[in-house]
């Protein structure tokens, strides 16, 4: 029964944490800690948990080639520090409903950025809609 459902589980409990995730981090930011130490506990505190546990069980996935490097820093600093970071400095000044909303379309666009770019390495679909 559980196997069957395991997506809808999982589909649950995410959107339950998403929400979850707002009105704490609001309840938070409204005790007078800013937007920017709350992002530097929060990906610090997920960077320590992830490398502990790839040390522990996959240290073998842990070996990002000289190719690869400069774009994982580059996805940490901007994909998930600076999404962060401007979501709860969005979340000190309004509604938590808003600042949801304007994160997704932020994870939206960066999504749309590189699967456009992505595309046999070539621009073809960003210039074609240029024309």
């Amino acid at each position: 029964m559980l196997t069957r459902l395991r997506g809808e589980i999982y589909l649950f409990f995410g959107a339950f944490l998403f929400a979850f995730n707002g009105i704490i981090s609001k309840i938070v930011l409204l005790d007078e800690i800013s937007a920017w130490r709350l992002t530097q506990i929060r990906t610090g505190g997920a960077f320590l948990l992830l490398f502990s546990f790839y040390i522990i069980f996959r240290r073998n996935e842990l070996k990002p080639t000289k190719q690869e490097l400069p774009w994982l820093l580059l996805f940490g600093i901007v994909g998930v520090t600076l999404v962060q970071a401007l979501y709860f400095v969005a979340l000190s000044r309004m509604y938590v409903g808003i600042a949801a909303q304007l994160r997704l379309g932020v994870l939206g666009s960066l999504r749309l950025y590189y699967f456009l770019h992505s595309q046999s390495g070539t621009f073809q679909l960003t210039r074609s809609l240029m024309k």
